[in-house]
């Protein structure tokens, strides 16, 4: 961050290649509508009033660490393998996913 007078300027490291911050975002954006841990995240952050691409980035972390465990572990991700742990780890939202519905269960509703 530098300031100057009234002006102030933040910048963000360029430490990776825009292409795979930009790929991780995109999938972060469609997990909403196929997952459901990551829609109730969504919606959760929604109703705390953050922004879209806001949750979005938080999203596209969160997904950046679960496949690097999948990498380190040798092994596929596994949805329900999570859910377990987010029932651990975060009750409130395991609780929320188990209620969310996606966007292709609604149709069929």
């Amino acid at each position: 961050m530098v300031r100057s007078g009234l002006s102030t300027v933040v910048s963000r490291p360029y430490a990776c290649p825009r292409f795979i911050r930009q790929s991780f975002h995109e999938h972060a954006s469609e997990s909403i509508r196929h997952c459901h841990w990551a829609r109730a995240y969504y919606q959760q952050q929604k109703d705390r009033g953050k922004k879209h691409h806001t949750i979005t980035r938080a999203l596209a972390f969160k997904w950046q660490r679960i496949l690097l465990r999948c990498w380190h572990d040798h092994t596929p991700y596994d949805d329900a393998l999570y859910m377990r742990s987010l029932k651990d780890r975060n009750p409130a939202l395991y609780q929320l996913a188990l209620t969310t519905k996606l966007p292709r269960e609604e149709k069929t509703a």
